[in-house]
């Protein structure tokens, strides 16, 4: 009965690996890791040993989340020897049977001038929806999470981002065929405040949300037309942790989780609203 139960929920478990909840979604963003010796801040903050820990906090869930979106930033400057200490930091988390999104920032595209991008993000480029970006779609159980590439490194520093080209085509294609029986939320590097929306203020109205990066906070806002926001902190400041994102009745439940449990925000709950019930 209890096996039936945890189906019912959406909890599996694979012979040998932890059970895992195809409902249950984390976010990081922002982690900013270096080479080995040159990423600590004058604090005495150090990106690496931060992301290790949200690796082990993860890998000590019961059940294990059904994904993690890793949202942009994960590089300090786009080296290939920092994205190979980032893939080394999180590979416990796919040893784990935990499949790891890695979604690109401007950070990601600095050195050389985003010359190492696709090297950087080969193996995600050879399963996107769209030539030259990191595209596609997460497909849980109760949502959907489109993840785009939208660095625009035309602008300074890729401050700014864009959708436009093939990637833009790609998403109008998925809007347009989405028939609202499962929410999707956007999920981006840029938030929307920097992201100018090609089709206008409207484009975005369908979706259950926008979930961002890049912004280095924590928190959620209205935008457009009263579309819901949620923006990921990132695990090198404050308040240094990540988002866990569970389905709840009448939307969804965004949970911060800091790397120190007393830190005074740890657990605080944002809710998105949006129609659940239609994808059980």
């Amino acid at each position: 009965m209890a096996a039936v139960a945890a189906l019912a929920l959406g909890v599996c478990s694979v012979l040998g690996q932890a059970e895992i909840d195809k409902n249950f979604v984390v976010f990081i963003s922002d982690t900013h890791i270096s080479e080995k010796g040159v990423d600590e801040k004058n604090d005495g903050t150090d990106a690496a040993s931060r992301l290790g820990l949200c690796v082990q906090k993860i890998l000590a869930k019961k059940p294990q989340p059904g994904v993690i979106i890793f949202c942009g930033d994960l590089t300090q400057n786009g080296r290939p020897e920092q994205m190979a200490r980032f893939r080394k930091i999180i590979q416990p988390l796919r040893d784990a049977g935990i499949p790891c999104r890695l979604m690109p920032g401007n950070h990601d595209y600095y050195h050389e001038k985003g010359a190492h991008y696709n090297e950087l993000f080969k193996e995600e480029l050879a399963q996107s929806a769209v030539s030259n970006k990191v595209v596609g779609v997460v497909e849980m159980e109760r949502v959907d999470i489109v993840c785009l590439d939208t660095p625009d490194m035309i602008t300074e520093d890729g401050w700014w981002g864009r959708i436009d080209g093939a990637q833009l085509d790609w998403l109008m294609a998925y809007m347009q065929k989405h028939d609202g029986k499962k929410p999707y939320f956007i999920c981006t590097h840029n938030h929307y405040q920097l992201l100018p929306v090609p089709a206008g203020v409207n484009m975005f109205t369908d979706a259950a949300g926008i979930i961002s990066g890049h912004a280095h906070r924590y928190g959620t806002e209205k935008v457009g037309r009263g579309v819901p926001q949620v923006f990921i902190p990132s695990t090198f400041t404050e308040p240094f942790g990540y988002v866990e994102m569970r389905p709840k009745e009448g939307g969804f439940i965004f949970t911060l989780i800091t790397e120190d449990e007393k830190h005074e925000r740890n657990g605080t709950a944002v809710t998105v609203e949006a129609n659940v019930e239609k994808a059980k």
